[in-house]
Order: C-alpha cells, then sequence, then structure tokens
C-alpha cells in the first residue's frame, strides 16, 4: 500500500521502541509529500506498531514495551 521508504521509515522509526517526536514529524512529513491520507497514515503506523507486539498509549503515541 505504501512505498518502500515509507514502510523502511516506519520500521525504523519503531524499531527502538519508542516513536520520539521527531520520527512522527519525520513520517508524516514524508507521507504528506506522497499525498497519503494522514489519519490513514496514523492508523497505519499503529498496525504496524501492533504487529511488532507492542502496546501503544493512544494519548502519546509512545511505544510501551513492559
Amino acid at each position: 500500500m505504501y512505498s518502500e521508504k515509507i514502510n523502511m521509515l516506519i520500521e525504523m522509526a519503531i524499531a527502538d521502541g519508542e516513536l520520539s517526536e521527531q520520527e512522527k514529524r519525520v513520517l508524516f512529513k514524508n507521507a504528506q509529500e506522497e499525498g497519503i491520507d494522514l489519519d490513514e497514515h496514523r492508523e497505519e503506523v499503529h498496525n504496524t506498531i501492533n504487529y511488532f507486539y507492542f502496546s501503544v498509549d493512544s494519548e502519546t503515541f509512545k511505544i510501551n514495551t513492559a
């Protein structure tokens, strides 16, 4: 669905177990440049995180590994 670049950015952003504000900005900036709906993109990031067995605090969008 997404370009290889976007998929790679998502995987790199969540690799350390935390999605920082800077990582979020990079992800959404690149998604916007590719014409991806940002709400759809946010959902895809959540789905990718869940795929990697992390739980997400939807308020802060921080990955909880505990």
